[in-house]
């Protein structure tokens, strides 16, 4: 350095400055996933780096500094976390949770007597059927036709799962 007066006079001089080695800030943080109603999921984060102390914060009302929180939302919802330093470096990270409903409904006709088609009207999600008939047995087509074996008022039961295991039931009272 060199430092120069009124009168040009000078003096240089060798100043050291110390830049210490830290590792920049960074948080990961859980993907974004997809559930079933009423199933949890474990949210985890990671933190590190930054200067000084680090603080942790959940954005979703979690006081905790846990890095982990088990989540169960009754609709989607986006939860995020953040990690500052004492230099006021911010980092904020977010995880969608996505509660995935199932959605369907049937219908039916009489083809002839005892004998019945079920049209079932289900999400494009939808991977599985599973009727129940009753005394007239079960089946897993997504439009089955059943011939009842007895008559009256029969209880029909359809169970519809989607490709994340999520089912929605159903049921229907038929005249045979």
């Amino acid at each position: 350095v060199r430092a120069v007066d009124a009168c040009q006079n000078s003096s240089t001089d060798t100043v050291l400055i110390r830049v210490p080695d830290v590792a920049p800030l960074n948080l990961k943080f859980s993907p974004d996933t997809v559930i079933c109603p009423g199933a949890s999921v474990l949210l985890e984060a990671e933190y590190g780096g930054g200067i000084g102390d680090l603080v942790f914060v959940w954005d979703n009302g979690y006081s905790s500094d846990s890095l982990r929180q088990w989540v169960s939302p009754m609709s989607t919802q986006i939860y995020t976390v953040s990690v500052a330093d004492s230099c006021g470096n911010v980092l904020s990270l977010s995880s969608r949770v996505t509660v995935r409903v199932p959605e369907a409904s049937f219908t039916y006709h009489y083809i002839e007597n005892n004998t019945l088609i079920f049209d079932s009207e289900t999400s494009p999600d939808v991977v599985s059927w599973l009727w129940n008939f009753g005394s007239s047995g079960s089946d897993t087509l997504e439009d089955p036709i059943r011939e009842f074996l007895d008559t009256g008022f029969q209880v029909v039961r359809l169970t519809a799962t989607n490709e994340f295991g999520c089912r929605v039931e159903l049921m229907d009272t038929v005249y045979i």
